[in-house]
Formats: C-alpha cells, sequence, structure tokens
C-alpha cells in the first residue's frame, strides 16, 4: 500500500503534481496546504470555515 502526503502549494504546481500523481498512483493521498503570510505580524492566525476553527501559524 502507498500511502502519500503533499502539500498544495496554492495551486501553484497544479499541473506538475498532477501528473505526479497520475505517475506515482498513491493508494491513499492527503492533501495540506501550508500558508505563509509575511505582511502578518502574528506568528499564529486562525483559519474559520464554519464549525471548523483552526490555529494556523503565519510564519
Amino acid at each position: 500500500m502507498k500511502i502519500m502526503c503533499l502539500n498544495g502549494w496554492g495551486e501553484k504546481l497544479h499541473e506538475p503534481l498532477l501528473a505526479y500523481l497520475r505517475s506515482s498512483a498513491p493508494d491513499i493521498l492527503c492533501l495540506q496546504e501550508v500558508v505563509h503570510s509575511p505582511d502578518s505580524e502574528k506568528e499564529w492566525l486562525t483559519y474559520r470555515d464554519r464549525d471548523h476553527v483552526l490555529p494556523q501559524r503565519a510564519n
């Protein structure tokens, strides 16, 4: 079984990522997104989506 975890890079690598996924053919794929917010003076931001509230590093 092949398990893969990748960062989505805000769709900047969309086409190469799709090609890589097709050739790798993972059984389980976990995608994550890491956000860098250089304009924020805070070290942590809060991601809110309806009932989901998650702390997120900004630096």
